[in-house]
């Protein structure tokens, strides 16, 4: 979600609806900052240093503007420009 919506924020809401409601599940926004502390967590184990995934106060989580995507066979490659 926070590809698709790059660079706007996304709010917690809408990864409650689009990623858990849809499926079946209902979980708190807790659940929602957990997993988004966890990924952050794998940014950090495989060496991209900084805030990758952004919390915007009162308008939700985004990408850090030094990320750039680039699709390749319908596949996402990150690049963090540091």
């Amino acid at each position: 979600m926070l590809i698709e919506h790059y660079p706007n924020p996304v709010l917690q809401r809408f990864f409650v609806q689009d990623v858990w409601e849809i499926n079946s599940q209902y979980e708190t926004a807790n659940t929602v900052y957990q997993c988004i502390s966890t990924i952050r967590k794998v940014f950090t184990s495989m060496s991209f240093n900084g805030n990758i995934i952004k919390t915007m106060p009162r308008k939700g989580l985004t990408l850090s503007p030094s990320v750039s995507f680039e699709a390749i066979h319908s596949n996402i490659i990150m690049e963090v420009n540091i």
